[in-house]
């Protein structure tokens, strides 16, 4: 995992985002993460979307946006950030088994017809890398328990996403599958600063300086 403890950021960016004006997002389409009597059939589901950090500087993940519904039992939802476990001819493998961020929501959700938007804030603040692949995984963690993940706004250009399901009935083992629509969510972040040239080139001296004074040192 990298944090990005002590940089100096700017405001935050939109890293990704499935949503579209005024937050809004697709309420007529969704997919369940669930667990057993729920389900059809009943099985213990969990949801994912990959996405790609594009855009060039590294990201310090500031919080994470889910357009959700409580469709049945407890209202608790556990949201992780994972990592890419590439396989070989494929642009994207499956969700790493290496948590890099969790999150537990707690009461926030709605049994709402049409959901609401849930704002989770990152409390570790890891370095998404530029050129990196990454997942966001849903899971419920109580039984009996249904959440409704909505799918990304139609007001988006159209742009296919790779998203999973894992089933408890197919020994919990990814099912990963090229969609014509990702779910609502989007990430934001703050700006890694890369270094200049010019201050890499006084890096380099100050190094090469040291360097010099304890060899003079050690000859004397």
């Amino acid at each position: 995992m990298f944090l990005a403890a002590g940089c100096d950021f700017a405001s935050a960016d939109v890293i990704y985002s499935g949503f579209g004006a005024n937050n809004s997002y697709y309420a007529f389409g969704s997919r369940s993460a669930t667990t057993p009597p729920r389900g059809n059939p009943a099985a213990d589901a969990d949801l994912a979307q990959a996405l790609h950090v594009y855009e060039a500087p590294d990201f310090a993940l500031t919080s994470i946006d889910l357009a959700v519904r409580l469709a049945a039992g407890a209202n608790r939802l556990d949201v992780w950030l994972m990592g890419n476990q590439q396989q070989p001819g494929h642009q994207f493998g499956e969700p790493d088994e290496i948590t890099i961020e969790a999150f537990r929501v707690e009461g926030q959700m709605t049994s709402a017809s049409r959901g609401s938007v849930i704002h989770l804030v990152s409390a570790l603040r890891p370095v998404l890398h530029s050129g990196w692949d990454y997942w966001v995984v849903l899971s419920v963690p109580d039984p009996g328990s249904e959440v409704q993940w909505y799918s990304a706004s139609l007001d988006l250009p159209p742009a296919q996403q790779w998203i999973g399901e894992r089933f408890s009935f197919n020994q919990n083992q990814w099912e990963i599958a090229y969609a014509s629509s990702g779910f609502a969510v989007r990430l934001e972040g703050e700006k890694i600063p890369t270094p200049s040239t010019g201050s890499l080139l006084l890096a380099a001296c100050l190094a090469v300086l040291t360097v010099s004074a304890r060899a003079r040192r050690r000859m004397a």
